[in-house]
């Protein structure tokens, strides 16, 4: 773990470098390795933030040609933590960056993001967001799994936010199940999840899922059971045969830069694409990948080279996967009336 001075120091290269700011995320690597780890040999954290030591490889050049361009069409990154990039350490919106990187995606074939929470103060700040980028912003509400649970006065706050807000919220998330902190209180974690699926069918809402290894079958299992219609499992790491029952009940999956460089990534592409389910596309920037990437903090720029990889890694065409994801992005979060329903899925799978 990165001392103060250190993690400050890399802060400042990467604001100074006019890249990604990398804000606090959960800890969640993985080996560095092609191969699947050993999840019960991953590094686990309760650690808010995770900012790479200085030398650690954050300055790497990255592999230009892993800087996206425009492949196959307009692109939705499925999963971005928009509010992390542009929040100043006061907790307020650097207007003049979040112009400047909007922009930017755009004018490289971006058409829009699903900016995900991760707490309360988190939310607010993505709804400024969805004000201010109405036609690109797709807001979720929610509270990251990895964070300690937060009391009952936090939650009806959270709450009540997403009620009042319904018209502009595309989905919950980001909500789920936690894997990588240290959680002695699993009953509780997975009633609150219970919790923030009851609230997206009750108001028609989508939820946005981090659960993985032994999570995804059980939030499956939470989401079933409360009859959940719509589902995005974003960086899904799961066993084959749960990855096949998410998608049997009708829930997205999508991708992330790891199918440019690691095996598990590739067999998930090739796993949803054999059931003929769209594959979705996400950076979940800020967070750094290693590979061609160089250790870089992502962003939607980077989305063209990932759905180029995709396509190799499935043997299709780019622009033909580009198009399903792009309707099934815009059906599962395309507007607050596209999203939801009551009732079970409808093919429940095994």
């Amino acid at each position: 773990m990165a001392t103060p001075d250190e993690a400050e120091a890399a802060v400042q290269a990467l604001r100074e470098a006019d890249v990604l700011f990398l804000e606090i995320l959960p800890q969640k690597r993985d080996a560095a390795d092609d191969d699947d780890p050993d999840p019960e040999a991953e590094e686990r954290t309760g650690s808010r933030f995770t900012v790479p030591a200085a030398g650690s490889g954050i300055r790497r050049p990255v592999d230009r040609r892993f800087r996206s361009k425009r492949r196959g069409g307009a692109m939705f990154d499925a999963h971005l933590h928009f509010e992390a990039i542009v929040a100043r350490e006061d907790g307020t919106i650097d207007w003049d960056r979040a112009e400047r990187l909007v922009e930017r995606w755009r004018a490289g074939g971006v058409r829009g993001v699903l900016a995900v929470s991760v707490d309360r103060p988190s939310a607010e700040r993505t709804l400024e967001l969805k004000r201010r980028f109405p036609d690109f912003v797709f807001a979720a509400l929610g509270e990251h799994p990895e964070r300690p649970l937060s009391s009952e006065r936090e939650l009806w706050a959270l709450e009540a936010l997403i009620r009042a807000e319904r018209g502009r919220i595309a989905a919950i998330g980001e909500v789920g199940l936690p894997h990588y902190a240290r959680v002695d209180q699993k009953s509780a974690v997975r009633e609150r999840l219970r919790f923030f699926a009851g609230l997206g069918r009750k108001l028609g809402l989508p939820l946005a899922l981090h659960a993985v290894y032994d999570g995804a079958a059980e939030a499956l299992s939470v989401l079933r059971e409360e009859g959940v219609r719509k589902a995005h499992f974003h960086w899904l790491k799961a066993p084959a045969a749960v990855v096949e029952r998410i998608l049997a009940a009708g829930y997205r999956v999508s991708v992330t830069p790891e199918v440019c460089y690691r095996k598990r990534a590739r067999a998930l592409a090739r796993a949803v694409r054999r059931r003929g389910a769209p594959l979705l596309f996400e950076t979940d920037g800020p967070w750094p990948y290693e590979g061609p990437f160089g250790g870089r903090p992502a962003e939607p720029l980077w989305l063209g080279r990932v759905l180029q990889c995709a396509a190799e890694a499935v043997g299709e065409a780019p622009e033909g996967l580009s198009e399903a994801a792009e309707a099934a992005f815009l059906s599962l979060f395309g507007s607050s009336e596209a999203a939801g329903g009551s009732g079970p899925p409808a093919d429940q799978g095994s």
